[in-house]
């Protein structure tokens, strides 16, 4: 008989130290996953109703894209034209046509719209041959239409004119 209690007791130990093994299991999974009834349970990081920081969000955004933007929109000082005022800006026609941005023309273009001294911010040739300039005040946006255009760039004689709704 004591043989038989023996092994009924430690079979009441195994059953118990496996039921305590899994009631820690369940615990932990529905600390983790919630308890099937919507929505994660407290004490973790793995959901639950806690509210979510807008400002930390962002922090993480900019800090997963390295700070920089996603391309899909510029802004004052981080290039192109439009993210120019429109009042500093002109339209300028008759460019050389490329069929890809070149870096370099666009440089050369600044330069050419510079070299009255005015102070040409950026500058950018389009593909149809249509492109802007970008100047530091509205003075200079004026000056530069005023004796800019009609001059030769790159062998084609170029159009400065206001930025308008038909020649943007």
């Amino acid at each position: 008989q004591e043989a038989i209690l023996s092994r009924s007791e430690q079979s009441l130990t195994l059953v118990a130290a496996s039921l305590t093994r899994r009631s820690q299991s369940l615990t932990n999974h529905r600390r983790m996953w919630g308890n099937g009834k919507g929505g994660g349970g407290g004490g973790s990081n793995w959901g639950g109703n806690q509210p979510i920081d807008m400002n930390m969000m962002m922090q993480l955004m900019q800090m997963m894209n390295n700070g920089k933007g996603n391309g899909k929109g510029k802004s004052w000082g981080q290039g192109g034209i439009r993210g120019f005022p429109g009042k500093l800006r002109c339209w300028i026609g008759g460019l050389p046509q490329k069929g890809e941005p070149d870096d370099a023309l666009n440089k050369k273009l600044k330069q050419h719209m510079a070299s009255t001294g005015l102070q040409c911010t950026y500058a950018v040739v389009g593909k149809n041959g249509m492109g802007g300039a970008a100047f530091k005040t509205e003075d200079e946006v004026q000056q530069a239409i005023s004796t800019m255009n009609g001059t030769m760039f790159e062998g084609a004689i170029i159009q400065v004119d206001h930025l308008t709704k038909g020649n943007k």
